[in-house]
């Protein structure tokens, strides 16, 4: 059903506009506030035709509220008033009368909004941009440093077909070994020759191959069989994990200060990653230290 949504103001209450909706022409709901024993008359300022009036007034209400003195009444400007009703009713307004409202300054007005609302939002897609591709950045510079110290930390692992070949290599040596030391031994005690059957001795390979390995693996750094495990712990390993996570952790705050000195026309991309000076330094001291 059709009805107005008006504006109504009064001398006597200064500052102060009611904003309501009639079924029938608002200067007659004027007329009736008057006869009231007010001061002075009641006055329509603005007034619309529109359909569904109750349901239009109960929104302009709401986005009114900060304005709101008491039941219909608003502390704001006439045409602050007229931009929300014009917000929420357009462009479904059949009649539109400007009686006493300044028309220039609520266009005004509302176009200044607009283009606000307009460069709002061009800053907040800038700032959203500029957060995706600084996000970009940050996953190509997180990639760029767990490549470089995965290959340094991959330098100092010994890789598995060195293990077998170096613990192979050892056994038999350390079979050697023991089989002098054996031979020495009975020839020492005087041990019978049927004790060196063929399963004795391949007993003595087994048992002195496999002492020998663990022995050698614990005393020596070096030794594949327990090397990755020893170098995991050595302090050149636990300085590359240091600075590794070191550099990740500060790769934001870097990204954003280089963005922030850099001009608008320039959006170089990031050159490949290279360690800082102070990293490599700190490699060099540590790798001396190993040696």
């Amino acid at each position: 059903m059709k009805g107005w949504v008006y504006i109504i103001s009064n001398k006597g209450m200064p500052g102060l506009i009611k904003v309501g909706y009639s079924m029938q022409d608002p200067k007659i709901r004027a007329q009736q506030m008057n006869n009231e024993g007010v001061p002075h008359p009641h006055i329509v300022d603005y007034e619309i035709l529109i359909e569904n009036p109750k349901l239009i007034e109960k929104k302009v209400h709401r986005a009114l509220l900060k304005f709101h003195e008491g039941k219909e009444w608003f502390r704001c400007s006439c045409e602050e008033a007229i931009i929300e009703i014009k917000k929420i009713s357009c462009p479904d307004i059949i009649i539109e009368n400007y009686i006493r409202a300044n028309r220039e300054k609520a266009e005004r007005i509302l176009k200044e909004r607009e283009e606000e609302k307009e460069e709002r939002a061009k800053k907040e897609q800038l700032e959203r941009e500029q957060k995706e591709k600084i996000e970009a950045q940050i996953l190509q510079r997180k990639k760029e440093i767990n490549e470089y110290y995965e290959k340094q930390i991959k330098n100092l692992l010994i890789p598995f077909i060195y293990k077998i070949r170096e613990i192979i290599g050892f056994s038999c040596l350390a079979t050697l070994v023991f089989l002098v030391i054996m031979f020495i031994l009975t020839n020492l005690f005087s041990i019978d020759n049927e004790t060196w059957s063929v399963d004795y001795i391949f007993l003595i390979c087994i048992v002195g191959g496999f002492v020998s390995v663990l022995i050698a693996g614990y005393f020596y750094d070096g030794f594949c069989l327990f090397g990755n495990f020893r170098t995991k712990k050595s302090a050149r390993y636990k300085t590359l994990i240091s600075q590794q996570k070191k550099e990740l952790e500060s790769i934001r705050e870097e990204i954003k200060a280089s963005e922030l000195s850099k001009n608008p026309q320039s959006h170089s991309e990031f050159s490949a990653y290279q360690p800082n000076q102070q990293s490599n330094k700190e490699n060099i001291e540590c790798e001396e230290q190993t040696r």
